[in-house]
Protein backbone atom coordinates (compact mmCIF):
# COMPACT_ATOMS: atom_id res chain seq x y z
CA UNK A 1 0.00 0.00 0.00
CA UNK A 2 1.43 3.36 -1.01
CA UNK A 3 1.09 6.24 1.44
CA UNK A 4 -0.62 9.39 0.19
CA UNK A 5 -2.46 12.33 1.72
CA UNK A 6 -5.43 11.00 3.72
CA UNK A 7 -8.89 12.50 3.38
CA UNK A 8 -10.15 11.35 6.81
CA UNK A 9 -8.88 11.62 10.40
CA UNK A 10 -9.32 7.90 11.04
CA UNK A 11 -10.34 4.88 8.98
CA UNK A 12 -10.42 1.19 9.86
CA UNK A 13 -10.09 -1.32 7.04
CA UNK A 14 -11.22 -4.89 7.70
CA UNK A 15 -9.90 -7.06 4.88
CA UNK A 16 -11.40 -10.53 4.62
CA UNK A 17 -9.01 -13.11 6.09
CA UNK A 18 -6.62 -10.53 7.54
CA UNK A 19 -6.29 -8.41 10.67
CA UNK A 20 -7.71 -4.85 10.71
CA UNK A 21 -5.66 -1.94 9.40
CA UNK A 22 -6.18 1.45 11.04
CA UNK A 23 -5.13 4.64 9.26
CA UNK A 24 -4.86 7.69 11.50
CA UNK A 25 -4.24 11.22 10.23
CA UNK A 26 -4.89 13.77 12.97
CA UNK A 27 -4.23 16.66 10.59
CA UNK A 28 -5.88 15.21 7.46
CA UNK A 29 -6.75 17.62 4.69
CA UNK A 30 -3.33 19.21 4.37
CA UNK A 31 -1.82 18.58 0.92
CA UNK A 32 1.59 17.08 1.79
CA UNK A 33 2.70 13.99 3.72
CA UNK A 34 5.36 15.11 6.18
CA UNK A 35 6.01 11.67 7.69
CA UNK A 36 4.35 8.35 8.25
CA UNK A 37 4.80 5.50 10.73
CA UNK A 38 3.68 1.87 10.72
CA UNK A 39 3.14 0.47 14.21
CA UNK A 40 5.07 3.44 15.63
CA UNK A 41 8.17 2.92 13.43
CA UNK A 42 8.84 5.75 10.98
CA UNK A 43 8.61 4.66 7.34
CA UNK A 44 11.74 5.10 5.21
CA UNK A 45 9.82 4.48 1.96
CA UNK A 46 6.37 5.68 0.81
CA UNK A 47 4.71 2.27 1.22
CA UNK A 48 3.89 -0.56 3.64
CA UNK A 49 4.66 -4.09 2.43
CA UNK A 50 1.99 -6.78 2.02
CA UNK A 51 3.21 -9.00 4.89
CA UNK A 52 2.96 -6.09 7.34
CA UNK A 53 -0.52 -5.17 6.12
CA UNK A 54 -1.72 -8.78 6.33
CA UNK A 55 -0.61 -8.88 9.98
CA UNK A 56 -2.70 -5.75 10.66
CA UNK A 57 -1.70 -2.63 12.52
CA UNK A 58 -1.83 1.14 12.54
CA UNK A 59 -0.51 3.57 9.96
CA UNK A 60 -0.13 7.09 11.34
CA UNK A 61 0.27 9.85 8.76
CA UNK A 62 1.30 13.41 9.61
CA UNK A 63 0.57 15.97 6.93
CA UNK A 64 1.77 19.51 6.32
CA UNK A 65 0.52 22.65 4.60
CA UNK A 66 3.97 23.10 3.05
CA UNK A 67 6.17 20.69 1.14
CA UNK A 68 8.58 18.94 3.52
Amino acid sequence: MFVGTPAFDRVTLSPRGAAPIVIEAPDAGRPFVARAAWQGAELTAPYVDHASLAAGGTLTVRTSATMP
